[in-house]
């Protein structure tokens, strides 16, 4: 009868501790503040891509987020994992990021982790880790050509 006792105890312990935790994922929630450092001279809207998968990095219709910021901070709101972030500063004020003949755009652009700016980023230089109930990043928007 002893027995029976502990091994009540044990599984109501076992149930209830994997209640909590499926309770606990279910929370994990973070509250990123993403901070956009844009040229002085420039202003604009900030256009912005969150990715959560490397397969969909630099694909705008596969974003797990976009948004379009009024000023140079945004908070978002994410579960824990993995992300990266693009972004521009329409300072052309055309709802779209504007490139030369060769593709290269001619408004600031940046990327989360703050890779340098040749070439498209990457998931591999643009990547970051949310695991924590508050967060903040800071993402530097550059003309990639002055």
């Amino acid at each position: 009868m002893k027995n029976c006792k502990y091994l009540f105890f044990l599984l109501m312990s076992v149930f209830f501790g994997q209640f909590a935790l499926s309770e606990q994922n279910a929370d994990n929630l973070c509250q990123l503040t993403v901070h956009f450092e844009t040229p002085k001279d420039d202003a604009g809207k900030i256009y912005f891509l969150v990715f959560d998968n490397p397969e969909n990095m630099g694909n705008k219709n596969k974003a797990y987020k976009s948004g379009i910021a009024d000023s140079t901070t945004v908070v978002l709101s994410l579960p824990y994992g993995e992300y990266a972030i693009t972004a521009f500063q329409d300072t052309k004020h055309e709802g779209k990021i504007t490139t030369n003949l060769f593709g290269i755009p001619t408004e600031p652009v940046g990327a989360s982790d703050n890779p340098k700016l040749i070439g498209i980023p990457n998931w591999g230089n643009t990547s970051f880790l949310v695991n924590q109930p508050k967060q903040e990043i800071t993402i530097s928007l550059k003309m990639v050509m002055p």
